[in-house]
C-alpha cells in the first residue's frame, strides 16, 4: 500500500512481488485505501491484484503500469535520485505540484482523510 501511496514507483526487476494480500488475511479495504488503489494501480489491475490477492513481479507490475520503472537491484537508488534531481530543475513553481496532486487525488485524498470504518475496526481486531 506504501509503494501505491508513492508518485514514481520504481521495483528492482530481479527479485521482490507487489501483493495486496488483504484479502488473504480478512482485512476489508478501507475507502481510502480502496481510492488509493483505483486512483494508482487502475481498475484493470483490481481483479486480480486487489481482489485476489495475487503476487506480481517487477515485469508483470511493469507491464501493468503499476511501476513506472524495472531496475537491477544497484540502479533502484541511482534512479529515484534521477528522477528528483530532473524534477527538481524542471519544477520552476513547486506549489504546483502539490496544488495539481491534491486535485488529480482529491477523491483518494479525502477518503483517506475520513473516518476509518467499524468493519475495518472490527477485522483487525480479529488479526
Amino acid at each position: 500500500m506504501l509503494a501505491l501511496a508513492c508518485n514514481w514507483r520504481i521495483m528492482r526487476e530481479d527479485r521482490g512481488f507487489l501483493c495486496l494480500n488483504e484479502v488473504h488475511i480478512g482485512l476489508p479495504f478501507t475507502r481510502g485505501m480502496a481510492a488509493l488503489i483505483r486512483s494508482t494501480a487502475g481498475e484493470r489491475n483490481l481483479r486480480d491484484v486487489a481482489f485476489c490477492g495475487k503476487r506480481i513481479d517487477a515485469n508483470e507490475a511493469w507491464r501493468r503500469g503499476i511501476v513506472d520503472q524495472k531496475v537491477p537491484a544497484d540502479q533502484v537508488l541511482p534512479s529515484a535520485i534521477s528522477i528528483a534531481t530532473k524534477l527538481a530543475k524542471e519544477i520552476r513553481h513547486p506549489n504546483t505540484m502539490g496544488e495539481i496532486k491534491a486535485g488529480m487525488l482529491e477523491d483518494a485524498a479525502a477518503c483517506l482523510a475520513a473516518k476509518v470504518e467499524p468493519s475495518a475496526v472490527q477485522a483487525l481486531s480479529r488479526l
